[in-house]
Parts: structure tokens; C-alpha cells; sequence
């Protein structure tokens, strides 16, 4: 081999050196993107959902409503299993049903509830708090056939997955107790908001809010 080529090659393999590593570099430049890119998005949805929840607790629906319906849209972009996905569902959902608009709210929890079995199964606390959402939906509209069973459910599970003295638990009791207190069901009623009302004395007092809803 010539000096001359010698000369040639090593140039030949320095640059393909450092073509390679920036190849390398790119790679990497690329996948930090995505990762900053995915974690901004996360806080971006996050921040929505809890400027949302804030508008709700205040009973500012209409406000709420608008900023879910954005993110609804932004959800929509998601990949098929993240679980942001079902869960802008049921708080739109949610916010609907509190402002009366039941045929809005019924088929976002339906689709939630689809989207979350699809996820966890059969079982899980947010397909639960869906359930909940949708047999109190159906108990406003005085639909206690439909109703009963989405709250006996959610109760169950509720239930399995909880701990003992969870506030969801006494909630789901009381949701359907007082169910069966509509329906004139007066022997299941009792147990049921009796249990809910010593398990919310037992976390909170007496002079809660969360206790004299069980009253």
C-alpha cells in the first residue's frame, strides 16, 4: 500500500468516524426531543384537568365544560391504550351530568368504560368511579333499572380494591342507598346508609359536610 493511500484511507475512515458519531448524536438529540416533547404534553394535560377540576369544585360548569372539550380534542391524538384518553372522557362526563346535559354525559361514559376495560380488564377503580357516574346519571332520570346494577357494581368493586373506611366506598353506599330508598327497597336501604354514614363519622366527625350527606 502507497504512502499516498495510506493517507487517503485513514482520512476516508476518520470521516466515516465522525459521521457515525453524529449519527449517534442525532439519535439521541432526536429521542430526548421526544421524551421533553411527551413530557410537556403530559404537564400540559395535566394542568388542564386541574384548572377543570378547580372550575368544577366552584361550580363554574360552563367554564369546566369548555376546558374539557379542549382537552377531549387533544385526548382524541393519544394513542389507542393511554389511559389519558378515557379519563377526559369520564370528566367531561362528569361535568355534564352536572349540568343536566345527560344525553352529552351518557355516551362519554359509556366510551370511557369501554376504553378502561380495554386497559385493566374487567376490575379496576377508575372503571368503578365510571360506573358510579353512570348509575347516579341514570338515577337522576329516575331510571332505577338501569341504575341499580351500574351502582351494586361499582360498590362491589369499590369494595375489593379499596381499603376498609375508603370515602369511595361509603359513597358508592350511600349512592345506593339511597337508590333503594327511592325505589320504596327500605330494608336495603338502612344497612347501606347506616354503614356509610358510621364510616364518614369515623373519618370525619360529626360536623362535616361529608357526614351530613349521609344523614
Amino acid at each position: 500500500m502507497s504512502g499516498s493511500f495510506r493517507v487517503v484511507f485513514a482520512q476516508e475512515v476518520q470521516v466515516w468516524r465522525s459521521l457515525s458519531r453524529l449519527l449517534h448524536l442525532g439519535i439521541w438529540a432526536a429521542l430526548v426531543f421526544i421524551a421533553w416533547t411527551g413530557c410537556a404534553a403530559q404537564d400540559k394535560w395535566r394542568n388542564t384537568e386541574m384548572a377543570a377540576a378547580r372550575a368544577s369544585k366552584q361550580a363554574h360548569f360552563s367554564e369546566a365544560e369548555k376546558i374539557l372539550v379542549a382537552n377531549v380534542s387533544f385526548a382524541e391524538t393519544l394513542a389507542p391504550k393511554d389511559a389519558r384518553r378515557p379519563r377526559t372522557l369520564f370528566d367531561l362526563a362528569e361535568v355534564y351530568r352536572a349540568e343536566g346535559k345527560y344525553s352529552e354525559a351518557l355516551p362519554l361514559y359509556e366510551r370511557a368504560l369501554q376504553i378502561y376495560g380495554t386497559l385493566y380488564g374487567a376490575e379496576a377503580s377508575e372503571i368503578a368511579d365510571t360506573m358510579e357516574g353512570e348509575g347516579e346519571l341514570y338515577k337522576s332520570l329516575n331510571d332505577y333499572l338501569h341504575a341499580e346494577p351500574l351502582l351494586s357494581r361499582a360498590l362491589a368493586m369499590r369494595e375489593k380494591l379499596l381499603s376498609p373506611g375508603d370515602d369511595d366506598i361509603a359513597q358508592s353506599d350511600n349512592d345506593l342507598g339511597e337508590l333503594y330508598t327511592a325505589t320504596g327497597a327500605f330494608e336495603k336501604a338502612e344497612p347501606l346508609l347506616q354503614k356509610a354514614l358510621a364510616s364518614r363519622k369515623k373519618a370525619f366527625g360529626e360536623g362535616r359536610s361529608e357526614t351530613a350527606q349521609s344523614l
